[in-house]
């Protein structure tokens, strides 16, 4: 028999094959309902009254780092005053024309507790040709949307985890001021 060509097979044979490729049909809608049954868990269980904290929130804890947190405590956290020292330093918030530094924004109840943000130093920004800041471009967060849960009181001392989504800075930049129109 010649490779490519099929023999002829016994009728039995034929409907062997064809009850397992049902039944290889019936496996991957089986595995393909699973998939999708606990995708749906997950998002009820985060709903559900629980006394732990589930294990997929687990990676959201943020740990603040000491050396951020001295650089938090060490910055002026006002606009600084244009030097050529600050082009040289290490930190992009600092060289940045639009510069900024970081506060901790705490809120109990929600996880995680705690969110590192930026904020603006400078109303305005930096013009390099004048090495001065000033409004003819003004300062405006860099945001990005940050996955959080609020922490619900359940009886029986359980919690329930709402999962909401939040606004946090992650830098600053520099843009054209609004204007107004006049129509």
């Amino acid at each position: 028999m010649s490779v490519g060509t099929r023999s002829h097979s016994h009728p039995a044979d034929d409907s062997a094959e064809m009850a397992g490729m049902w039944l290889l049909a019936e496996l991957v809608i089986t595995l393909i309902l699973l998939a999708e049954t606990n995708e749906l868990t997950s998002e009820e269980e985060m709903s559900e009254c629980r006394n732990e904290i589930p294990t997929e929130m687990l990676g959201k804890r943020m740990k603040v780092h000491k050396r951020f947190l001295r650089h938090i405590a060490l910055s002026d956290q006002t606009c600084p005053k244009w030097s050529p020292s600050m082009l040289a330093s290490s930190n992009i918030e600092n060289r940045s024309l639009s510069p900024w530094g970081y506060r901790i924004n705490r809120q109990p109840g929600r996880f995680p507790e705690t969110i590192m943000e930026a904020h603006c130093l400078c109303p305005g920004c930096l013009d390099l040709k004048r090495q001065t800041f000033t409004m003819d471009y003004v300062s405006v967060p860099i945001t990005r949307k940050e996955s959080v849960y609020y922490i619900e009181q359940c009886k029986n001392g359980k919690f329930r985890y709402n999962r909401a989504w939040i606004e946090v800075a992650v830098g600053c930049t520099c843009v054209a001021p609004r204007t107004v129109s006049s129509s």
